[in-house]
C-alpha cells in the first residue's frame, strides 16, 4: 500500500484502522502513530484534526483520544458490508487479481460516478495521485484519473468516445495510436527546468546540487535530459526518494535539494535540515496549463 498511497492517505487509513477495528475503551497516541508509520508528527496532527471535525474521535489532552462512541452505527455497519467486501476481494483475488489491481478496482468503482468528462492520464499510481491534485487545483474541476494502460483499453474497446485526456508527452504517442477525432489529447511538460531554477553561472563546480526523484523512471529522464549539464557539474546528483532515504548524508551535504512539491510535503521531516531547498510541481507547462483553463472554461460555458 505504501507504493501506492501517499504519507497522508496511509496516516488516514491507520485512523480508520483504529476506527472500525479498534477497542473503544482504550486511548491512543498520535506520536505512536507517526512512530509506526514513520510519518511527520504534523501529517498526523492535520490528518487527525480532519477526522476529528468529521465525528470519528474525541480526544482528551494528556490522554490522548478514543474512538466515539456516537459513530457506533457506522463501526457495526463497516463490520456487516466487510464481510461482502472479503467476499467479493477473495473471488477478485481467484480471478488472478494482486493486491495493488484490487486497490485500483475499488478506487475506479468509488470514483466511476464522478461526472466528468475530463480525464487525467499518466504511467504509475504515484504520478497519477499527484498529476490529477495539481491540475484540480490549477483547473478548478473534478477530474478523472486513468493509468494509461487502463486508457488505452478504453480507447481501442471504444469505451472513450468524447472528452479531454490531459496526459504527459511521454504518454502522448502511445495514445495517440488508439484515439479517435472525438477524444482530444492535450499532453503538458512535466520535466523540470533545473537550468531556470538554478542560476548556474553562480554555482560552483565543486557544490553538489541533489535533485530527488518521485521513481526510478523520472530519475533516468533527468539524467538524459541534463547529460551535458551533468558533464560540467560533476556533483549534479540524481536520486528516488528511495534512495535519498538510505543515503541521507547526501542532504546534508548538498549545497541545493531540489524535489518535487509533493516529495516534500509528505516527507517534511526528511528535509527539515536542508538550506537551499528547492521545490517544483509535476507540470512545467504555464502556457500549456492557461491553455487548458480556457479550453474548461469555454466547455462549462457552452
Amino acid at each position: 500500500m505504501k507504493d501506492i498511497l501517499n504519507k497522508t492517505s496511509i496516516v488516514k487509513m491507520k485512523l480508520l484502522e483504529l476506527f472500525f477495528i479498534g477497542d473503544e475503551n482504550c486511548f491512543y497516541r498520535l506520536n505512536d502513530v507517526a512512530d509506526e508509520l514513520d510519518v511527520n508528527i504534523n501529517t498526523v496532527k492535520l490528518v487527525f484534526s480532519e477526522m476529528k471535525k468529521m465525528g470519528y474521535f474525541v480526544s482528551l489532552r494528556g490522554k490522548g483520544f478514543k474512538i466515539n462512541k456516537e459513530m457506533f452505527n457506522k463501526k457495526k455497519n463497516f463490520h456487516v458490508f466487510l464481510d461482502e467486501i472479503t467476499r467479493i476481494v477473495n473471488k477478485m483475488k481467484g480471478g488472478g487479481f494482486f493486491n495493488d489491481e484490487l486497490l485500483f478496482a475499488f478506487y475506479n468503482a468509488i470514483n466511476r460516478d464522478v461526472e466528468t468528462d475530463i480525464y487525467y492520464v499518466d504511467e504509475d499510481y504515484l504520478n497519477l495521485y499527484v498529476g490529477r491534485r495539481e491540475l484540480e487545483e490549477y483547473l478548478g474541476v473534478e477530474i478523472q484519473p486513468i493509468l494509461i494502460s487502463e486508457a488505452l483499453k478504453r480507447l481501442e474497446e471504444g469505451y472513450l468516445e468524447e472528452g479531454l485526456l490531459i496526459t504527459t508527452y511521454y504518454c502522448l504517442k502511445r495514445l495517440e495510436n488508439y484515439a479517435n477525432n472525438v477524444v482530444k489529447i492535450f499532453p503538458l511538460k512535466i520535466t523540470p527546468p533545473i537550468d531556470s531554477l538554478i542560476n548556474f553561472s553562480k554555482v560552483s563546480l565543486l557544490d553538489t546540487i541533489l535533485v530527488i526523484a518521485i521513481n526510478e523512471e523520472m530519475k533516468k529522464r533527468y539524467e538524459d535530459s541534463y547529460y551535458a549539464l551533468k558533464r560540467k557539474y560533476k556533483n549534479l546528483i540524481f536520486v528516488t526518494l528511495d534512495e535519498i532515504s538510505e543515503k541521507k548524508e547526501l542532504i546534508n551535504k548538498a549545497k541545493y535539494v531540489l524535489t518535487l512539491k509533493h516529495l516534500y510535503e509528505s516527507n517534511q521531516k526528511l528535509f527539515s535540515k536542508v538550506k537551499n531547498l528547492i521545490v517544483y510541481s509535476r507540470f512545467h507547462d504555464d502556457e500549456g496549463v492557461n491553455m487548458l483553463i480556457d479550453i474548461v472554461k469555454d466547455s462549462r460555458r457552452s
